[in-house]
């Protein structure tokens, strides 16, 4: 049995090879040929036009693609489309193409199936009502003809996509609600021709066709390329089941596409998290960045939830309705004592269900982005939708919040009126975007409500005058600070400044002696006038005498100010009067006290002045030991310690102090005098060890540094930004030369940066008139973060630096 099996076997596969070379392939129809319109000419029609009418209407073909083309929606040439209608009248070129597609159906045999698929673009063309057809083609089939909605059916199965998106028995499809919007039938035209090009099944073959090929086969002699450009968007927004190849290419399915799933999904979210995602967003658009016009954004607020303080102005952005203003803003407002601390954004009373919409969408296509999230094939396409998708909601917010309601005091009544709100959308490379605080910035400050004061500097003159009209109670002057912020909050006639303009306006009336302020919190629009007082500025000190050169600013003392002077704080007693205001002393402390000779300003207070000690070290550095002295000026009782001991408790120095030489040794020093104290610590190295800098340890250069002309002064304050935390101390500066120049002293304490100096130059040369002044500098001490950062200093300047100007604690 086997072996006759085989031997079968063997026989038919002879059979079958010796078959195959005697057979020859014929096909039923070549559609690589014209050969298909002859054919059909042949069995579909018993009379053709003339061959010149068959020219006319290639050539208006022609001149119809020419103007395609010159619009920039199609590449092909006019040329080539009259030659092809030629060949392909009456039936259009593409027919061939289009058939090639699903010729390979099962349900479909090629020379049958043509004459049947042809037969029913006949049947729609000449029992339709499609106007004039110059070339028939699969565009004109008229699928509310059942049989020729059965035909296409037969071929492939796309009954969903048919009745959806193409032609349906109540014509609601896509396409035709299009058509009907437009007044036209470009969408179902182009409807139907993806449709017949979508209909083939074989999984491995070329499906669906490019927009500028179906744009291409649509037009016609009445017929623009632009209609067809416009009805292909709109499909391509609309339908449920087109989808797009990787190529550019569009296809039916009978699978829906994305939008179809967008669209479930937004039908089917949870009305809490549309709530959520709509209020998130508008707080977004109005989020209160620069805080100028309001603190905080609160979007489709409870009414009942919201409380207004004195800690900022709000605004709320309420749902519109055709009252004005907004029935809920207006009894939100009639029940606030801060009437003045809010504004609303709304609308003129459209409705909010269309943005709402916009936000289910956005939602919607947010969550199937994380459905499909390991399928890259639809990235770009999600992407393309959640941007129009975006550009939909913020367009929708623009044309809806078209005003802004804000607190005024109209014939003695505070009202809620409204200006005009104009949001602006805002194109940028990551998408669009609304700054709806700018907006309402820009209503609020514009002279249709005149609200918002920006500037309170340029406005001081007019806000100062006002606040002290309405922002004081009765004919008190003198009120809790707390208490003009609180009415500026619920008196309606007080205009909006930013967040600390409030203050930025105390400070400033303050600063010209308009307004007193007092450190208990209160402050006087009338205040009385001030008592004497006087400012001290130290010069210079002199760390080697202790001297300080120091400068006298009476205040409030009239033109010829009595100074006096005592080294007591019975000042009454032991002072004596002084004539210069620049004086140098090594007193520890002096008390001085101003009077008016006028009497017109009581006398102040007593004011005592302090000096500083300097504690300094002198190592001896002997055989097996080591001696070192400690010096204060100008003068104080100096105790120490080697221990690390409150150094205050330590012993008195009276003589300088014997250490062995063997380890390296601290001494913890402190030096008082009329309770004016300063602590050293002084590292004092082992006998044989070399003085050096530490590098990772802040350091103190004692050294004066001089920059005679602009390019050594220049150098220095080069070097010293080798770090930003380096300081200069006791600078002094002059800028330009003879009767134009100015001097700049920074006192003792007051230790500056490079660049401050280099700011100070400029302003300077400025104020002279001449920006290339010279410039001198003298510096008596540098402030470094470490050591390393002194000596890259000293590298940068070329400076040599010896371990014994540099302190480190």
């Amino acid at each position: 049995y086997q072996g006759a099996t085989q031997a079968l076997a063997k026989a038919i596969k002879d059979i079958s090879e010796e078959t195959k070379r005697q057979a020859r392939s014929i096909t039923p129809v070549d559609l690589n040929t014209n050969e298909i319109y002859e054919i059909l000419r042949k069995r579909m029609f018993s009379k053709l036009p003339d061959q010149s009418e068959i020219e006319k209407i290639a050539d208006a073909y022609g001149e119809a693609i020419n103007e395609a083309v010159r619009s920039k929606t199609i590449a092909k040439s006019p040329e080539q489309i009259a030659d092809e209608v030629i060949g392909s009248y009456p039936f259009h070129p593409s027919v061939k193409h289009i058939i090639a597609l699903f010729k390979e159906n099962e349900n479909y045999r090629q020379t049958r199936g043509l004459m049947q698929f042809v037969s029913k673009m006949l049947k729609s063309v000449w029992h339709g009502n499609q106007g004039d057809v110059y070339l028939i083609g699969c565009q004109h089939l008229d699928l509310t003809i059942q049989d020729v909605r059965d035909e296409i059916n037969r071929i492939g199965k796309l009954e969903g996509a048919l009745s959806t998106d193409v032609a349906s028995s109540d014509r609601s499809a896509h396409a035709e609600t299009i058509d009907a919007n437009k007044g036209n039938n470009a969408a179902t035209m182009a409807a139907k021709m993806l449709l017949t090009a979508s209909l083939s099944e074989n999984v491995d073959s070329v499906k669906g066709m490019s927009k500028s090929n179906l744009i291409e086969y649509l037009v016609s002699p009445d017929r623009n390329s632009t209609e067809f450009d416009e009805a292909f968007e709109d499909l391509r927004k609309e339908c449920w089941y087109l989808h797009k190849k990787d190529n550019d290419t569009w296809y039916f399915s009978n699978v829906e596409n994305l939008r179809k799933r967008i669209e479930n999904r937004a039908a089917n979210a949870p009305q809490t998290k549309i709530d959520a995602e709509l209020k998130r967003r508008l707080e977004n658009v109005f989020e209160a960045k620069t805080k100028r016009a309001y603190v905080q954004a609160t979007a489709l607020p409870m009414i009942s939830e919201i409380t207004l303080t004195t800690a900022g102005r709000i605004c709320l952005v309420m749902s519109p309705d055709n009252k004005t203003p907004p029935q809920d803003a207006q009894r939100f407002f009639e029940g606030q004592v801060y009437k003045n601390g809010f504004c609303v954004v709304t609308g003129d009373g459209s409705s909010m269900g269309s943005l709402e919409d916009k936000a289910r969408r956005i939602w919607a296509i947010a969550k199937v982005e994380q459905e499909l999230s390991d399928n890259p094939a639809h990235r770009q396409e999600l992407q393309e939708e959640a941007e129009q998708a975006e550009f939909d909601f913020n367009a929708s917010v623009q044309s809806l919040f078209n005003r802004v309601y804000f607190p005024m005091e109209r014939s003695g009544k505070a009202e809620l009126v409204h200006t005009k709100l104009n949001l602006a959308i805002e194109h940028r490379n990551d998408g669009n975007e609304i700054n709806g605080e700018k907006a309402v910035e820009d209503a609020l400050a514009g002279s249709g409500a005149n609200k918002l004061v920006l500037d309170v500097k340029a406005n001081f003159d007019r806000l100062i005058d006002r606040a002290e009209d309405v922002l004081w109670p009765g004919s008190q002057t003198r009120v809790r600070w707390k208490d003009v912020v609180e009415r500026a909050q619920s008196n309606t006639r007080w205009l909006w400044t930013p967040q600390k303009g409030l203050d930025d306006l105390r400070d400033q009336a303050v600063s010209i002696g308009r307004w007193s302020y007092d450190p208990d919190g209160y402050v006087d629009k009338k205040p009385p006038k001030p008592r004497t007082s006087i400012n001290i500025t130290e010069l210079s000190y002199n760390e080697a005498t202790g001297e300080s050169e120091i400068e006298l600013f009476p205040q409030n003392a009239g033109k010829s100010p009595l100074i006096r002077i005592s080294e007591t704080a019975d000042i009454d007693k032991d002072g004596k009067e002084l004539k210069n205001t620049v004086i140098t002393t090594d007193k520890t402390k002096l008390w001085f006290k101003v009077e008016d000779p006028t009497g017109q300003h009581e006398t102040g207070e007593v004011v005592s002045w302090k000096n500083k000690l300097n504690l300094t070290y002198q190592p001896q550095y002997l055989p097996n030991k080591r001696i070192v002295e400690l010096t204060v000026v100008p003068r104080g009782e100096i105790r120490w310690n080697t221990s690390g001991a409150n150094p205050k408790e330590g012993e008195i120095y009276k003589q300088p102090i014997e250490i062995d030489g063997t380890e390296e040794v601290t001494i913890y020093a402190y030096a008082e005098d009329q309770g004016i104290g300063t602590t050293k610590n002084f590292k004092i190295r082992k006998t044989d060890a070399p003085q050096s800098i530490e590098k990772d340890k802040p350091a103190t250069l004692k050294k004066t540094l001089n920059g005679d002309a602009i390019k050594s002064t220049f150098e220095i304050l080069k070097a010293a930004k080798v770090d930003n935390n380096t300081r200069l101390q006791e600078v002094s500066l002059t800028v330009g030369s003879g009767a134009r120049s100015i001097r700049t002293r920074f006192g003792s304490e007051a230790a500056v940066s490079a660049q401050s100096v280099e700011d100070a130059i400029e302003w300077a040369r400025a104020a002279i008139g001449d920006n290339a002044a010279e410039v001198q500098i003298s510096i008596k001490g540098m402030e470094f973060s470490t050591g390393f950062d002194l000596e890259e200093f000293a590298k940068a300047l070329g400076e040599d630096i010896q371990p014994h100007e540099v302190e480190q604690g």
